[in-house]
């Protein structure tokens, strides 16, 4: 902000006008500085979308597009397994380290839009984001036919049901 001339001679304009007009007056001074910050704010913004709008393809630059390719998406899940994996293997002495990596994944299934696959889906909390080894940061209790994992780190529950196998098939 201090570092355009523009914005530093308004505000030296609006300090040498507090300094001598409304040394007394705080509700002079108050008001003045709110007019001159709506006016300096006004204006950048208006500069900013006036730039956006004056060059014509500006605004579809701004995301970078993402892969349509297959080839793509198999770079993204082998990305994923690795990231878990190396969650699994920093946890023990960087927990918040495996919580990043998992952040990182979620972001790149999130951008490619994979699915996670649900054994490594089971491995982190989706509401903190945290990396999920039994009996550290979870608990593990079975109610009801449901499996039932709380995050030790926020306290929130999820359930999973149980799926119990045919009596008729024999694998």
């Amino acid at each position: 902000m201090w570092r355009n001339p523009l914005n530093f001679n308004i505000f030296a304009y609006f300090i040498n006008a507090a300094g001598t007009i409304f040394l007394s007056d705080r509700y002079a001074f108050f008001t003045l500085f709110y007019s001159v910050f709506t006016l300096y704010y006004t204006a950048t913004i208006s500069s900013r979308t006036a730039n956006i709008t004056a060059q014509p393809g500006a605004g579809d630059e701004a995301m970078k597009e993402r892969s349509k390719t297959p080839v793509t998406k198999q770079i993204a899940r082998e990305r994923i397994e690795v990231l878990f994996e190396q969650a699994r293997l920093a946890f023990a002495e960087f927990p918040d380290l495996s919580n990043r990596y998992v952040e990182l994944a979620r972001r790149i299934a999130m951008r490619q839009r994979i699915r996670i696959p649900q054994e490594l889906r089971r491995k982190y909390c989706h509401h903190c984001n945290s990396y999920l080894v039994p009996g550290s940061n979870m608990r593990v209790r079975v109610h009801r036919g449901n499996v039932v994992v709380t995050c030790l780190a926020c306290k929130k529950h999820t359930r999973y049901h149980m799926v119990k196998p045919h009596a008729g098939r024999s694998e």
